[in-house]
């Protein structure tokens, strides 16, 4: 009996192994920090997201002031700016207001309904707003109308953040 051997048999190298595990891990890396990123902006727009609603909703509170101003026969800006010289500040929710200085008074809380209030009951949201209230009546073709500026802050992995909406709301008289 005789034995042969194949001496020509083929297999892979060292250098081949490596290059195809390189090759492999630059892959998973790839698709690791597609991952990752994809997390990170989920969290960024949801945050931007909630801060555009809260920031739209600190202006529909002073609209329903100056609404409710009119249907009361007040003059338009009562309980809001009611002297020209200077910016006011407040912190509105929905159901009360109340002049502040800072945003850092202003922290939103859920209470025990969901909603985003004021105080220091509650869950922190992780979110401030700011409402800033000035008259202006330098344009006499319009008329007087008061500048609402409301400013939402939150923490972020960047750092703070913030997103602002402005407004006029004029006198309907």
């Amino acid at each position: 009996m005789k034995i042969e051997f194949k001496k020509n048999k083929e297999a892979f190298s060292l250098i081949e192994i490596v290059i195809i595990l390189f090759i492999i891990s630059m892959g998973l890396i790839g698709i690791l920090s597609l991952i990752v990123q994809n997390i990170q902006s989920q969290d960024y727009n949801k945050n931007n997201l909630i801060a555009t609603q809260l920031s739209q909703e600190g202006i529909e509170l002073v609209r329903r002031i100056r609404d409710n101003n009119f249907k009361q026969g007040n003059n338009f800006n009562t309980g809001l700016a009611e002297n020209q010289s200077e910016v006011f500040s407040y912190c509105f929710d929905y159901n009360d207001s109340a002049p502040v200085v800072s945003a850092e008074a202003c922290l939103l809380r859920f209470d025990g309904d969901g909603f985003y209030v004021h105080g220091s009951l509650g869950i922190s949201s992780g979110f401030s707003r700011l409402i800033k209230v000035e008259l202006i009546d330098e344009d006499l073709a319009v008329g007087v109308a008061l500048k609402v500026i409301s400013e939402v802050y939150w923490n972020s992995r960047l750092g703070i953040s913030s997103y602002a909406t402005e407004t006029l709301l004029y006198d309907w008289y």
